[in-house]
């Protein structure tokens, strides 16, 4: 018992830690700057460029298969990009769904 009221009485490195980014300036509240916070931003910002990604291959594809004239092989090809297209889109989705739920449910901790 009395070893473990010393060590409450006395700072601990993660306290010293806190101490010193919070002089330097830096964020040191745990809603913020967690880790996990922070990887989820990058995560939702990475699956916000495949949807730019995605929008930006219909488009081309689109446009090629307008401009096709009649030509089964270019129409083909659009056909394929677009099914390349959702497939991505459908992937990153799908991959975004799995960390929203691992994020929100495992790390986050909320039901």
């Amino acid at each position: 018992m009395a070893k473990a009221q010393e060590n409450t009485s006395q700072p601990s490195l993660l306290n010293t830690l806190k101490n010193v980014a919070e002089q330097g300036g830096y964020q040191t509240d745990e809603a913020i700057a967690s880790t996990p916070i922070i990887v989820g931003t990058v995560i939702n910002i990475f699956v916000g460029l495949l949807g730019i990604i995605f929008i930006t291959l219909m488009v081309i594809a689109g446009y090629s298969w307008m401009t096709a004239n009649g030509n089964e092989e270019k129409i083909k090809k659009a056909q394929g990009n677009i099914k390349s297209a959702l497939i991505g889109l459908i992937i990153a989705v799908s991959a975004w769904t799995i960390w929203s739920f691992i994020f929100e449910r495992l790390i986050m901790g909320q039901n």
